[in-house]
């Protein structure tokens, strides 16, 4: 296997990973009836798997114009090592569900390791942004950890002009 047949087998790898990671964050934030941390969470991680897969598009060399995160046919050794995303049921205490968020983001870490110690087929660029891509997912790891911990105090915009409730006036009719 040449140079870039292997890139772009690493790079099909990450880019399924990162698709399963958005479905299922999406799927479960579309059916799933959880409080507004979790919410968030969810919203949160599957806009960075959306962001992540259309920067790993950008290294891929595809000339046939289909989704690359489609390509099933490929499956290299990051994918069939991957052990796939973890499920919460919608039922789940709070705890189960931050567990859950935990593996994941661990296991999309391993992933992304195993991808930069195959660093020698890469190009600068493409370990710089396989670095970046897996500092997030670590930051993602990390305020989940203290997502568990401290309660959620939902944002509240701050108005500085109060505003009355309307004021109606009966006028007087003569006749």
């Amino acid at each position: 296997m040449n140079r870039l047949e292997k890139n772009s087998e690493i790079i099909l790898d990450l880019l399924k990973i990162q698709q399963d990671r958005a479905a299922t964050y999406e799927k479960l934030l579309y059916h799933g009836n959880f409080d507004e941390k979790i919410n968030m969470l969810l919203k949160r991680l599957a806009v960075q798997s959306r962001n992540n897969m259309l920067e790993l598009r950008a290294h891929l060399n595809d000339n046939t114009g289909s989704d690359p995160a489609d390509n099933v046919e490929i499956r290299g050794d990051i994918l069939r090592e991957w052990h796939g995303l973890s499920h919460f049921l919608p039922d789940s205490t709070y705890p189960e569900i931050m567990q859950c968020f935990e593996v994941n983001e661990m296991r999309t870490s391993i992933a992304y390791r195993q991808a930069m110690e195959k660093g020698e087929v890469f190009s600068e660029e493409l370990n710089n942004l396989l670095a970046k891509q897996l500092r997030i997912i670590q930051r993602s790891f990390v305020f989940i950890q203290e997502s568990r911990e401290k309660p959620f105090i939902p944002e509240t915009s701050v108005t500085r002009d109060e505003r009355m409730p309307p004021v109606f006036l009966q006028e007087r009719i003569h006749a």
